[in-house]
């Protein structure tokens, strides 16, 4: 907390990442769902080695969180499909 007084990222204390700065990432990638990359929801905060190793890849959770939104109407048909496309998989949803 005292570093993010000062303005800078805080620093994961325990657990594997213990030592890294912790970032604000996308779940859904801004290059996959632009429209969501204003969105708070759409943020989590993550180690920085562990937000550059998933870069803006679509797995299963981030297909799960899509498909929350879209069943929420916070996520266009359009953009469902372009999360569903990402993934690699073909999706019965």
């Amino acid at each position: 907390m005292q570093e993010m007084r000062r303005g800078k990222a805080p620093t994961i204390t325990r657990g594997p990442y213990a030592g890294q700065e912790a970032e604000a990432d996308h779940v859904l990638a801004r290059s996959v769902v632009p429209e969501l990359q204003n969105q708070v929801f759409n943020l989590e905060l993550l180690a920085a080695s562990a937000n550059r190793a998933k870069s803006d890849k679509v797995g299963e959770r981030q297909v799960t969180f899509g498909k929350e939104l879209f069943d929420a109407k916070l996520l266009s048909e359009e953009a469902w499909q372009r999360v569903q496309k990402a993934s690699g998989k073909a999706l019965k949803y």
